[in-house]
């Protein structure tokens, strides 16, 4: 009788035991569900700012694009500008050179003009002295 006492006792502190083990059990699931949660919304949030980061890296690289794009087109009319500008210069030396030249011819024409006409007068001095 005693042994079956000690038994009932023994199953009695063994029931305890276990009902501690699975109200522990139940804390230790509990407190795990709170943290998956909590992981959970850190995942949602990281996932969030994540996608945000990728749109605004994607936009980056399209103005990056644009900006390149961009570039080129004012490096392909800078050099335009530049074989213009240096046929200008080449063609403005031209004109510079034959304005000289004409200028020149002009001076010269006018030394030939002013030589003509001072011999004319002195030949027609000479035609009046003649004819006197």
């Amino acid at each position: 009788m005693e042994n079956e006492y000690l038994i009932k006792q023994q199953t009695m502190l063994s029931k305890a035991a276990t009902l501690n083990e699975m109200l522990n059990f139940k804390k230790e699931l509990e407190k795990s569900e709170r943290q998956r949660e909590e992981l959970s919304y850190e995942l949602e949030s990281l996932i969030k700012t994540c996608d945000e980061k990728d749109k605004l890296m994607s936009k980056t690289l399209l103005e990056l694009k644009e900006v390149t794009e961009n570039c080129d087109t004012f490096e392909r009319q800078n050099t335009k500008l530049q074989y213009d500008l240096t046929l200008a210069l080449e063609k403005l030396e031209e004109m510079t050179e034959e304005a000289e030249r004409f200028a020149k011819e002009s001076t010269n024409s006018q030394k030939l003009l002013a030589d003509s006409e001072q011999k004319r007068e002195e030949s027609q001095i000479q035609a009046d002295e003649i004819i006197k």
